[in-house]
């Protein structure tokens, strides 16, 4: 596999990041708000993944702004170097009609319109991106992108299980990427309570004590209140994150360091695993973001 320039895989790092949030939205199958802008960013990430194209096989040339003549240039370059031409240029001009059709005509996409667009946008940019730099797009990896390098470790090792088809240990290993990384900033947030708290003592209106299961419901209402202020806090997105527990379960690590996995049996799909990874990578980049170090949160800001 070459070595991709540092420009290139700049690109092809955003470009990967267009089309991670983009998948994200669109997983908000009743929200028209984030079909239009899940829609927006495929077509998006398309176009920027055209424009590294054409500046990689011909750094002189200035890509051009309408997105028909980005394919013509696309396939002139091609030609040029002796490549095959543009693969599914009709399914991403498709794409970009239902997209233009929404922004500029009021003609909201509907779900089967956005989940076409996953598919075309993701099989177009695997395409291209196997036929010039022989990888594809899950082979350029966000993960590589955390500074922790113990929750770098368990995202770049659930980057290597999807790549592998290990549908499993891709999501386990997202899911412990991410509570990793929540849990290193927890307490300099929302405090935290030690993991041996069975409940919270609590008294009835004549100040007599109430049952034992009355303190642990009222313990499990405040940690989950407590952990709704530390993603809103953090800036992740809320219904995202319940689509996560929903595919990836949880995790517990024991003292040692031994994670322990909590999710339904059975494989996962194509599409749960790519939610999986795209959330769990993309969250982790965005909690570093807001408090800086996760070994010092909030420190040097």
């Amino acid at each position: 596999m070459p070595d991709l320039t540092e420009l290139a895989r700049k690109k092809l790092i955003v470009t990967r990041q267009l089309f991670d949030h983009a998948l994200l939205l669109s997983a908000r199958h009743s929200n028209i708000t984030a079909r239009l802008l899940a829609l927006i960013g495929f077509d998006l990430a398309n176009e920027t993944l055209l424009r590294a194209l054409v500046t990689e096989l011909d750094p002189g040339r200035a890509p051009t702004d309408s997105f028909q003549g980005l394919i013509q240039q696309a396939d002139e370059v091609l030609a040029r170097s002796n490549l095959p031409g543009l693969p599914s240029k009709a399914s991403i001009q498709h794409v970009h009609a239902i997209r233009n059709d929404a922004q500029h005509k009021a003609r909201y996409p509907n779900e089967n319109d956005v989940a076409d667009a996953l598919v075309y946008t993701r099989d177009f940019l695997d395409a291209v991106c196997l036929s010039i730099w022989q990888r594809s797009l899950r082979q350029i990896s966000l993960a590589e992108l955390v500074h922790h390098s113990t929750v770098r470790d368990y995202l770049v090792r659930a980057e290597n299980a999807a790549m592998q088809g290990d549908s499993i240990k891709a999501v386990e290993f997202s899911v412990a990427g991410l509570t990793l990384a929540l849990d290193a900033v927890r307490e300099a947030t929302v405090g935290r309570i030690h993991w041996t708290a069975g409940g919270i003592a609590i008294t009835d209106t004549f100040g007599r004590p109430m049952a034992r299961h009355e303190g642990e419901a009222v313990l499990r209402a405040f940690l989950q209140t407590q952990d709704t202020v530390l993603f809103l806090a953090l800036g992740l997105d809320l219904p995202g994150l319940f689509r996560f527990r929903q595919i990836a379960g949880s995790v517990v690590f024991a003292i040692d360091g031994t994670p322990f996995f909590q999710h339904r049996s059975g494989e996962f799909s194509r599409d749960e695993v790519d939610f999986a990874l795209s959330y769990g990578v993309n969250s982790v980049l965005a909690i570093e973001n807001s408090v800086g170090s996760l070994d010092r949160p909030f420190v040097n800001l």
